[in-house]
């Protein structure tokens, strides 16, 4: 720390020792009326110090006695407005209000490590670091010996090497640099981080993700840089017609026709086994412009962190719609909202792990709304389900009409009977896993009535 003005005498320049708990007072009778600028401490040192003023450059260090004016090849007076250690070549520049000027260090010191990296924090998806070397160094007689166990590589001689991280941890760094002048090391614990947040589906546990956090994106999804990006709102009408925070793209105002914008879950391990169903729901709302602005959305799934993804749907235009085009701004209106649900398993998706990639196409058309999404697993292993071929499961149960069967009998029969004995819905299942979509029903507890030539047994469902 160092004074202001000049008729502070006595209390110009002062250290801390303890991170600013206590002062030791740095200042002589040498810089009496003089007007302290700017100060710099040059690394390696012995507590070397440059103090540029209104009239020299001084320098003290801890083998010093008092200040010493350090004027060779620095011109006087001059105003030193700003000092700059150039360490990889041991030079120190003086900014006046003449011009730059450089001169050679006070004295040769040796080299200071410092560690630094383009990121702390990484995951699958961006797991490669850049470290650069920041110490204090001569270039010209420089060597650097890095060590990163966990790391590949795990040691580099390079002074910037770039280093890649396969598995979830946290990973030390270490840094030792030589010159002619000696040699220096840095360890930091801990400094690289990497995240690795997989969601595990089962039968009682789905993934869902409702964006009412403050955090976006979500803790471990992405939004990689584009032109245009998604955001979270509130709007005064959500799925269930009441104030919901969502997220959207504002296609209205941004005019980046053809650019994609990536919204990016974590991983999530879908349900293993032969009888594993897994399903991608999510709720979304969107106008349109026009039929000249075809806003376009589509969900890609990827199986290796990014690496390659596969497209699973995609809808532009009209088929996007959920209420008619508005040729002014548009949030959701109660009503507006559908929901919509992917069978994975269906498109080849089982036991495998997963990111889903949510892809916003502007056309310069409209606002596009998106909530709840959740990933849900009927999920059930073959050691606890099908002990028998008359084992038959429904899943969901309860649920809203729409739900699947699942067995291993050929060719079965069922009709479905409400509380009053009444057959509501009847047909065949020729297929181990088949879907029903009976949301038409009222709510209530129904009777499954199964039979083939050989057998007859019932099962209860709820539609809520």
């Amino acid at each position: 720390m160092y004074g202001s003005y000049p008729n502070f005498n006595g209390e110009k320049v002062f250290k801390s020792l303890n991170g600013g708990q206590s002062w030791i007072n740095l200042t002589s009778n040498i810089l009496d009326d003089v007007f302290p600028t700017n100060i710099e401490h040059q690394r390696g040192s012995n507590g070397g110090v440059y103090l540029g003023t209104r009239k020299s450059v001084y320098y003290i260090d801890n083998t010093m006695n008092d200040w010493t004016v350090y004027d060779n090849n620095l011109p006087q007076p001059a105003t030193s407005v700003q000092l700059i250690p150039h360490y990889r070549k041991g030079l120190l520049f003086n900014g006046t209000n003449r011009s730059i000027y450089e001169v050679d260090f006070y004295s040769n010191t040796p080299p200071s490590a410092q560690i630094a990296a383009d990121k702390l924090n990484i995951s699958c998806m961006n797991d490669t670091v850049f470290f650069v070397d920041h110490s204090a160094v001569r270039l010209a007689s420089a060597s650097w010996n890095w060590s990163f166990p966990g790391g590949n590589p795990s040691t580099s001689n390079l002074e910037n090497p770039v280093v890649v991280y396969s598995q979830a941890g946290n990973y030390d760094v270490s840094l030792t640099v030589t010159d002619a002048f000696g040699t220096s090391s840095q360890t930091i614990n801990n400094l690289i981080t990497y995240v690795d947040t997989t969601s595990i589906i089962t039968n009682s546990n789905n993934y869902q993700e409702g964006f009412d956090t403050n955090t976006f994106p979500p803790e471990a999804w992405q939004t990689p840089v584009s032109s245009f990006s998604w955001g979270t709102m509130i709007v005064d009408t959500g799925i269930n017609c009441y104030p919901n925070k969502v997220t959207y793209v504002d296609h209205y105002n941004i005019s980046q026709r053809g650019d994609e914008a990536y919204l990016i879950s974590n991983k999530v391990k879908l349900g293993s086994g032969i009888t594993a169903v897994n399903y991608l729901i999510y709720d979304y709302a969107y106008s349109g412009f026009s039929g000249a602005h075809n806003d376009g959305f589509r969900i890609d799934i990827s199986k290796d962190c990014g690496a390659s993804w596969d497209s699973i749907y995609g809808a532009y235009g009209s088929n996007l719609q959920t209420t008619g085009y508005v040729t002014s701004i548009w949030y959701p209106t109660c009503g507006s909202w559908q929901t919509d649900s992917i069978n994975l398993t269906n498109l080849g998706y089982n036991n495998d792990t997963i990111m889903v990639r949510f892809v916003a196409i502007n056309d310069y058309g409209n606002l596009f709304y998106m909530d709840n999404v959740n990933i849900k697993g009927e999920n059930i292993l073959s050691n606890i389900f099908l002990q028998n071929e008359e084992d038959v499961y429904l899943f969901p149960n309860p649920s809203d009409g729409n739900f699947s069967i699942q067995t291993k009998i050929n060719n079965l029969n069922y009709s479905i009977l409400n509380s009053l004995g009444k057959t509501v819905r009847s047909g065949t299942i020729s297929s181990k896993i088949s879907q029903i979509k009976a949301s038409d029903l009222d709510s209530g507890v129904y009777l499954i009535i199964f039979n083939n030539s050989k057998k007859t047994f019932t099962r209860k469902l709820v539609i809520n």
